[in-house]
This record gives structure tokens, sequence and C-alpha cells, in this order.
């Protein structure tokens, strides 16, 4: 397990370090409540609906790899009776909508997450729509 990728819980009264809980080590379905440091179990609908609607924690955990996002239209158990044309449909909705649209927003999250690149873009971008415009 990294220790620099995982949440540490502290006690924020006394500012002192009462005990490290990995979130890692938590069963699925599970979290830490603030004042009792026990799991507690969260009713299978909510964490149907917590995975569904609720997005991950961006600076905790990466984005999947493209292998990973074909992986679960191929494979992952989002479709509940196993019906061939639905699964068919996710597929070609990865195929068409999501990897064409993952590839530019992770081109654009690239160019921004320096300033430097974003400012060269940018003057490319402006020196290329002054010569059209001239």
């Amino acid at each position: 397990m990294n220790v620099t990728q995982s949440i540490f819980r502290r006690d924020r009264k006394n500012g002192e370090t009462l005990g490290l809980e990995f979130e890692d080590d938590l069963e699925p379905g599970q979290i830490i409540t603030s004042e009792a440091e026990v799991p507690v179990e969260i009713p299978v609908t909510e964490r149907i609906f917590r995975d569904l609607w609720i997005p991950p924690n961006f600076l905790a955990h990466p984005r999947p790899a493209w292998t990973e996002m074909r992986n679960y239209a191929h494979y992952a158990p989002w479709l509940g009776g196993g019906n061939r044309w639905v699964r068919e449909l996710g597929i070609w909705y990865f195929r068409l909508v999501a990897t064409p649209l993952t590839a530019v927003l992770r081109g654009v999250e690239w160019l921004i997450e320096r300033p430097a690149r974003l400012i060269v873009a940018g003057t490319l971008i402006w020196w290329g729509v002054s010569l059209i415009t001239k």
C-alpha cells in the first residue's frame, strides 16, 4: 500500500494523531464515521446511487486508462439482466462517444496543466487566427 496516496485521519481537537487508518482497509460499502471510529454499512440502494451519480474524488483517484474503460464497456456488470443488445449499445457508446470525448478533454487537461503550455498554445492560436483573417 502506498502511504502517500492514502488518506489519514487525525483527531482535530488536540491536533495529535490518535491512530492512522487507511481508507483502503475498508470493505466496499463501508465508511468511517467522524464520531465513532467504527465502519458503518451503507444500504445497497444508497451505494448504487453513489456509484452511479456521485463523481470520485479527482484529487485522490486517477482517471481510468483507456483499456480500463474498454474493459468496463465489454465486461463490467453494469447490465442487470445480461441483455446482449444493451451491451452492444454500451460498447458502441464507448466507441463513438466516450473515446473521442475523453481524448479531446484529456488533451485539453494536459494543455492547461502547465501555464507555459497554455501560453504557447494561446499564442499559436492567436497568430494562426491573425494570419487567416488578414
